[in-house]
């Protein structure tokens, strides 16, 4: 119910588009009322009486109700939908803003493939409910009463009759929603699972098909769609079910009636104009009942669905931001830890950290696998806050800077290239909003990419496919280099940036980045230890803690961990 109210909420900007649907719902009732009665007209007062200026009358105003119905039938449909677009329209973008401004903690935890069955395949329930449930539920039931009214004046006895069974009828269509609920709910959590496995293949195709696991994700997915067959087909058999029950009560109804009016007819109490009148009028209320009974499984589908929407739309799992975030522009690029621990899902990943990395300084951070490298550049990017100690910018805590001034000027160059679908120059132009053309091609020149692009068959407006798939490894690594360095940012984040480059590749990078990490604060993440041999300071990370920090040469003069490490990839 609370997902209902939380409706109306949307439906207000709509309230006189809404306001015309309800005059048009209420027009098209009264003339679906209308017809029967003017069949009684034609039969008492045409028929019987053989007139046939009143058969030309009956048959004339017939013919008027029937073109005012379709006309009120069409403004309902077309403002129903209307209104149900834009509302749809509404929730899809809540969603996704909110999931693009959840934390990286809340996507972490998540699988695409919920996320994306939400903000799709929940939406569509919502949307066919608004635009077709809805306006059963209001016209149905201004037939029902009228035609309900109708049938006691035509003969309260009979109609009294005939509503005997309506309490059956009632009670038949509560519990089958029940039911109806707690399985849509199940069919909404099985066709998120299906979402994600497909999700999970198609992303991950390339690996399928080298190990030659076609035939393994083939019968993963067909015993997941198995699954959410059978759950569907338990809810097409209840849906099935309720209707054909209620339409069973409301025939057993008609059969007494006309069972009980023959009676009267053959008595002299009721005309069989009248009688047949009377059976229109309860053919007429026993199609609102079979939609109202499917009506009512929607409307089941459709609590589900508001609910799981509004659980998205509702979460607060974001990073909290003080009311007066301070902005600093530009920053100077000075970093503290002090005391700084992390961890996450019970396991503490970095322990009481203290570094300080100065303005412009080059500082690389290595070690074994796990120690805990790439979670100390995402405390700087706050994409996690630490969960004892700070991070502090340039004497500020973390938590008191303004976020979306502090990550305008922090670029980073992930070890896992993400590119989206577009052109060369839009995936470059990403870093910065309002970079030109100009801005695009000199960024593309620092990271060496120029020279490939311009021979790619339209240039810098080239698609790439999604997730650059049109391009090579290196080439795809370049371009996230390209778009970092046009962000032109006080702190830069290499997480093995070079790590996807051949040798010739990664001397063109290598070149281009010893020329720009002059200007920011630069942090390097790298596994390759070559490839920092040049850095201010190097700190050794494993488990968590820093265990060394020094020059290339200190840190091979010590022996310890940082010299390990060298050592076995030279030998390698």
């Amino acid at each position: 119910m609370n997902a209902y109210l939380r409706l109306l909420n949307y439906v207000k900007p709509y309230r006189w588009m809404l306001l015309v649907a309800f005059i048009c719902m209420g027009v098209g009732s009264a003339c679906t009322l209308a017809l029967p009665w003017m069949i009684r007209n034609l039969i008492q007062k045409a028929l019987d009486a053989n007139d046939l200026t009143s058969l030309n009358l009956v048959i004339l105003i017939s013919a008027i109700i029937v073109v005012i119905l379709a006309v009120a039938s069409y403004g309902e449909q077309f403002l129903m939908n209307y209104v149900a677009q834009r509302i749809i329209f509404t929730l899809r973008n809540q969603i996704f803003t909110r999931l693009t401004t959840l934390s990286l903690k809340y996507h972490i935890s998540q699988r695409t493939g919920e996320m994306m069955s939400r903000v799709i395949n929940d939406v569509n329930i919502l949307q066919g409910f608004i635009d077709s449930t809805v306006v059963r539920l209001i016209q149905e039931p201004l037939v029902l009463l009228g035609g309900i009214g109708f049938l006691f004046y035509l003969h309260w006895k009979l109609a009294l009759l005939s509503l005997v069974l309506g309490p059956l009828i009632a009670i038949s269509i509560t519990k089958f929603g029940q039911k109806m609920r707690k399985v849509s709910m199940r069919i909404q959590e099985k066709m998120a699972d299906l979402t994600a496995l497909l999700n999970e293949v198609i992303r991950g195709i390339q690996v399928v098909k080298l190990f030659g696991r076609e035939g393994y994700e083939n019968n993963r997915f067909e015993q997941e769609n198995q699954r959410y067959f059978k759950l569907y087909l338990k809810g097409t058999k209840l849906q099935a079910a309720s209707t054909p029950s209620i339409e069973l009560l409301g025939s057993m109804g008609i059969i007494i009636v006309l069972w009980y009016g023959g009676r009267e007819v053959i008595a002299g109490h009721l005309t069989t104009g009248d009688l047949i009148t009377f059976a229109l009028y309860l053919l007429t209320i026993s199609m609102p009942l079979r939609r109202l009974s499917r009506a009512n499984m929607a409307i089941q589908q459709a609590a589900v669905a508001g609910t799981r929407i509004f659980q998205i739309i509702d979460l607060q799992e974001t990073l909290p931001e003080v009311p007066d975030a301070a902005k600093i522009e530009p920053l100077s690029g000075k970093i503290e830890f002090l005391n700084t621990s992390f961890g996450y899902n019970g396991q503490n990943v970095l322990h009481q950290i203290n570094l300080e990395i100065k303005p412009g300084e080059v500082i690389a951070l290595v070690g074994p696998s796990g120690g805990g490298k790439t979670s100390l550049t995402e405390l700087i990017t706050r994409m996690f806050d630490p969960t004892s100690g700070c991070v502090m910018i340039d004497g500020y805590d973390l938590k008191k800077l303004n976020l979306e001034s502090l990550r305008r000027q922090i670029a980073v160059v992930p070890q896992q290239t993400i590119l989206f679908s577009g052109t060369v120059a839009e995936n470059i132009g990403y870093g910065r909003a309002d970079a030109s053309f100009d801005d695009i091609v000199e960024a593309a020149k620092a990271a060496n990419a120029h020279n490939f692009i311009i021979k790619l068959e339209d240039g810098y407006n080239t698609p790439i496919g999604e997730d650059g798939v049109k391009l090579s490894g290196g080439e795809r690594q370049r371009l996230a280099i390209a778009r970092a360095i046009i962000r032109q940012p006080a702190i830069l984040i290499l997480d093995e940036a070079t790590s996807n480059l051949d040798t010739e590749s990664e001397a063109l990078v290598q070149d281009a980045l010893s020329r720009i990490m002059r200007h920011q604060t630069t942090i390097v993440v790298a596994h390759r230890l070559s490839t920092v041999v040049r850095a201010d300071r190097i700190a050794v990370i494993n488990k968590g803690q820093i265990v060394e920090i020094g020059r290339h040469k200190e840190l091979l003069a010590r022996g310890e961990l940082y010299k390990i490490l060298y050592e076995g990839q030279v030998m390698e």
